[in-house]
């Protein structure tokens, strides 16, 4: 069976937030990024947190229900967090996307953030090798 590895797909230069990006400026980078969701690293470039897009919408919508321009990354972000390494199957992965698992995630090496592999990444990475099992 050939494998495809994450290191040859993941998305290496993702907008990475921090504890302290506004609510605004997080759903600015996704957007701009077009992803579903966002690293929160720290100093270090140590993962410490995840926001997707679906994580912005409580408060998002409790934000502006109550005109709260206070929150930041670090009041909702996740902390529990599925990570993936480099040297993992792309395979193994797409099994467990299939399953429901989370849409994407981030990709840490000796403890540091290096890349996002988002289902579009999975997906390019399928393919690829699915067409080079079709006769020419």
């Amino acid at each position: 069976m050939t494998t495809l590895l994450v290191k040859d797909y993941l998305t290496p230069d993702v907008a990475k937030l921090d504890e302290s990006t506004s609510l605004s400026q997080a759903i600015e980078l996704l957007q701009d990024a077009k992803v579903i969701s966002l690293p929160v690293v720290n100093g270090q470039n140590e993962l410490i947190g995840f926001v997707s897009e679906q994580d912005l919408i409580k408060p998002l919508l409790e934000g502006s229900y109550y005109c709260d321009g206070a929150v930041k990354v670090g009041d909702f972000m996740q902390t529990e967090l599925v990570t993936v390494t480099p040297n993992m199957n792309v395979f193994d992965i797409a099994q467990s996307m299939d399953n429901q698992r989370p849409k994407s995630y981030p990709v840490v090496e000796d403890g540091k953030f290096v890349g996002m592999l988002y289902r579009a990444d999975v997906l390019s990475a399928l393919n690829k090798h699915y067409q080079s099992c079709q006769p020419a």
